[in-house]
């Protein structure tokens, strides 16, 4: 499946409004969800980013989109992020970042968009989120195969007895 946020390079196919979770094939890319506006002085929306991510991912985020990035990766408390969500059109936080109902009530007319890099919307309160108007993205899929992957792994381990094994290869009693 092609991912419909494409610059980022992560799958976001959920847009969660007001308790809608939306995942019909026509999906919204992030710059449909962040549409122009004619006030806006660049023609890329601006993203602020709230912690590094892959040097890959990073460039396509400037490439695509005025981001502004938390080069030194520190956890922005909530102060911090509304203060550097100024004039920004979109967030992509990850779980470090709570946005809570009075995080989310202080963020500038101008934040539209929410993305977190997570499955789990419970750092977010969207019902604040959808009082404001705000979208709500998330990953859904993400660690779908990477989980099952591990659910074999530690099947097929068990099966073989294989922390035995690794336990006796340690101890050198290996024969």
């Amino acid at each position: 499946m092609r991912s419909p946020l494409p610059v980022l390079g992560y799958p976001l196919p959920v847009l969660y409004w007001g308790g809608l979770v939306w995942t019909s094939p026509k999906m919204l890319t992030a710059k449909q969800v962040l549409a122009a506006r004619p006030e806006r002085m660049s023609d890329k929306p601006k993203i602020l980013v709230t912690r590094r991510h892959l040097a890959a991912t990073e460039d396509r985020l400037t490439a695509g989109y005025d981001a502004v990035i938390n080069t030194d990766d520190h956890i922005m408390d909530a102060d911090e992020l509304v203060a550097a969500a100024d004039g920004m059109d979109a967030l992509l936080i990850c779980v470090t970042e709570p946005m809570d109902a009075a995080t989310i009530d202080c963020l500038p007319e101008t934040v539209r968009t929410i993305l977190t890099l997570s499955v789990g919307l419970d750092h977010i309160d969207t019902d604040a989120a959808k009082a404001r108007g705000i979208a709500v993205l998330n990953t859904p899929d993400a660690v779908t195969n990477p989980t099952a992957e591990i659910g074999m792994l530690l099947l097929l381990g068990a099966a073989r007895r294989a922390a035995e094994g690794a336990a006796m290869m340690r101890a050198g009693s290996a024969a």
